[in-house]
């Protein structure tokens, strides 16, 4: 009698394989359609867009790496209850720095700092809530060099943990 499959990866990861691959899916097609608005000068939704798919990316690599998760998160007094998909983008943010998946480029100190970066993408996608764009910026629309930061951030944070994985991207 075979055994029926759930779907469980094996070790400790945070997902089903099926939720895990998912991630990756939904990472990559929020880059394309942030892309997409930026072509459309829809900086706004590229913005919230980009920011989607580098929590994607970050909650994905947390899957791969449970351990490191387990080992950061007392130090962050975040609680794990099985599932991590309940961490918002500042948790995911305060993990992968204190697990050194966003470590500065020591090689290129001409290079922005990826985590305040990634914490800039952040809030730029916390503009959504009218109250806190009212408070935070006082002007309509969103420039495009708030894009331009939002689009570094994907491709650092995407080489970041690329290099942490041991994997090779494939050419863009």
């Amino acid at each position: 009698m075979q055994k029926k499959q759930t779907g469980r990866r094996r070790g400790n990861a945070f997902f089903s394989k099926r939720d895990f691959n998912l991630l990756l899916k939904l990472a990559r097609h929020w880059e394309i359609e942030a892309d997409r608005c930026a072509k459309s000068r829809a900086y706004y939704g590229a913005c919230i867009l980009a920011a989607a798919s580098i929590e994607a990316m970050l909650l994905a690599t947390c899957d791969l790496l449970p351990d490191e998760v387990r080992e950061a998160a007392p130090k962050l007094n975040l609680r794990l209850r099985g599932s991590i998909g309940h961490l918002g983008l500042a948790e995911l943010i305060k993990i992968a720095t204190t697990a050194g998946w966003l470590a500065p480029d020591l090689q290129d100190s001409s290079k922005p700092d990826i985590q305040a970066i990634t914490d800039l993408v952040r809030r730029l996608r916390n503009l959504s809530h009218p109250g806190r764009h009212l408070r935070e910026l006082r002007q309509v629309p969103l420039p495009r060099s708030a894009f331009r930061v939002a689009w570094y951030a994907i491709d650092a944070v995407r080489e970041r943990l690329a290099n942490k994985l041991g994997i090779e991207l494939p050419p863009m």
